[in-house]
């Protein structure tokens, strides 16, 4: 059974993530995490650049999974290592999660510190407000385009839809935070700056 976050959290990460996005993302789509990774001064690295040694040095100090890990050198500079599988998608993801480790201030894992990395990572990758920019409205017409659009997999896809039009049927409208990311999106999409 997943996790369940408090409202409150959601709150806090959905502004963490549009921060992010704000500060260190061009609003290109499909969103580049690993632009905003880059800007963070962040370090990305694929399992295949690690020798054979260092990989199992990790993984039996703890610090790998199958997917991903991230890791702080002891001087403030992280790091965020992955399994490139080729899907872009899923590689994306990975790295997202990750970033929302770092970003979250996680010191080890748990079933919430996992649950915190996975909203992140699609609250990042696919904001409802650029959702709300996009003007997407019905779900069977949406799904394809969003995949497309946000280069998510058909899973994630369908769960970020059915966030977004659950959100917009009980929420009267955004924050004031997603207001200035929906602004900045519109006014990017209006001078011609994304496909």
């Amino acid at each position: 059974m997943p996790y369940r976050l408090a409202s409150h959290r959601y709150s806090e990460i959905e502004e963490l993530t549009t921060n992010d996005l704000l500060n260190y993302s061009s609003l290109v789509l499909p969103i580049s995490i690993d632009e905003i990774i880059e800007n963070m001064g962040i370090k990305i690295k694929s399992y295949a650049d690690l020798s054979p040694e260092k990989l199992a040095l990790l993984v039996n100090l703890g610090a790998s999974s199958d997917n991903g890990f991230s890791i702080n050198n002891g001087k403030k500079e992280w790091r965020i290592f992955y399994d490139k599988t080729g899907y872009e998608c899923r590689d994306n993801s990975t790295k997202a999660h990750e970033l929302g480790h770092i970003r979250l201030d996680h010191s080890e894992r748990s079933d919430l510190a996992e649950a915190e990395a996975n909203v992140y990572m699609s609250r990042i990758l696919a904001p409802y407000p650029i959702l709300c920019a996009m003007n997407v409205q019905k779900v069977q017409d949406s799904l394809i385009y969003v995949i497309d659009t946000f280069n998510l997999s058909a899973t994630m896809a369908a769960n970020t839809l059915s966030r977004f039009f659950n959100r917009r049927q009980f929420n009267s409208g955004l924050t004031p935070y997603e207001q200035t990311l929906y602004d900045k999106f519109i006014d990017k999409k209006k001078k011609g700056g994304f496909r």
